[in-house]
């Protein structure tokens, strides 16, 4: 009996908070997957103790399921519902004097009122931390900021700031990858999505305008190079077959979606690609923090008319 109550407690005391508050902040941030028991509960406790504490001190009020008790009632029906469950002849005593069920009633209604409050600030410090991982900025010198990168970094998962605008307001920037394979292709594309495992872990990522490197030709004309820089040496060879580096991308024909599984990944290069538009108004908002007027930002010139 004893091993269902601690069972039932772990379940309802431990991890149903931390899944309820792994709920919450996943609308934001993939929170850091826990690779072990004994993490995911000190986690669990970690995250919870401060929601914990207040609901200790809620749930000496009477509201909701009330139960109007003294303190002294309040110490006898506790040692009455687990002195019972640990000796069936406390149990037997408590059954003939009829005072177990509505002890243990009692010792009921005050830990629903204390999962009511506790669930509650759960949600609360979730959403706090939602908050926090909204408005979060990388360089930002706002006290929120601060107690975001104190917060944040223990709680969220790595792939969150790699391969997500965290820190960076979604409009300003886009993502683009060069994805190495394990059998030596390069890929290069804008991130569409990306997708995780029951662990947390990266699953695989999804490419759009996918492109493949072309990497036979371009060692094919750097071996060109190579044989004419002999022949012709110590003159310098006339004709350089190799081209520049970014000419050797070829688009993958109908690779509107292009999914590369976490298996084949051997590595990722991250690029946050800022627009135009967007870094002038980034400028402007820094200008105009520091309190700077009548500038006027430059503009490329337009190309000449054909």
């Amino acid at each position: 009996m004893i091993a269902v109550v601690v069972s039932v407690a772990v379940l309802l005391y431990i991890l149903v908070p931390g899944g309820l508050f792994r709920l919450i902040t996943s609308s934001a941030v993939p929170v850091k997957s826990q690779k072990t028991r004994t993490q995911e509960f000190t986690f669990a406790a970690l995250f919870g103790l401060v929601p914990f504490l207040l609901s200790l001190g809620l749930v000496w009020g009477n509201w909701p399921w009330p139960t109007n008790e003294s303190i002294a009632q309040r110490r006898l029906v506790y040692r009455t519902a687990f002195t019972s469950l640990a000796s069936d002849k406390q149990l037997d005593d408590a059954l003939n004097h009829k005072v177990y069920w509505p002890h243990v009633d009692s010792v009921l209604r005050r830990q629903w009122r204390f999962l009511f409050w506790y669930y509650i600030l759960v949600g609360v410090e979730a959403g706090y931390v939602l908050w926090l991982a909204k408005q979060y900025r990388t360089e930002g010198k706002r006290w929120r900021d601060k107690t975001a990168l104190k917060v944040l970094r223990p709680l969220i998962s790595e792939w969150a700031v790699l391969l997500t605008n965290f820190g960076i307001p979604k409009t300003d920037a886009h993502i683009e990858l060069d994805v190495l394979t394990t059998d030596g292709v390069l890929y290069q594309g804008k991130l569409r999505d990306r997708f995780f495992n029951a662990e947390g872990e990266l699953a695989g990522v999804l490419l759009t305008s996918a492109a493949r490197y072309d990497r036979e030709q371009y060692s094919a004309h750097r071996k060109a190079d190579l044989e004419a820089l002999i022949a012709k040496w110590p003159s310098t060879p006339e004709h350089k077959m190799t081209q520049e580096r970014s000419t050797y991308w070829r688009l993958i024909p109908g690779a509107n979606l292009f999914y590369v599984p976490r298996e084949r990944i051997a590595n990722i290069n991250v690029r946050h690609v800022i627009s135009d538009i967007a870094a002038a108004k980034a400028t402007e908002e820094r200008l105009a923090d520091r309190n700077i007027t009548g500038f006027v930002i430059s503009e490329p010139p337009p190309p000449p008319a054909s």
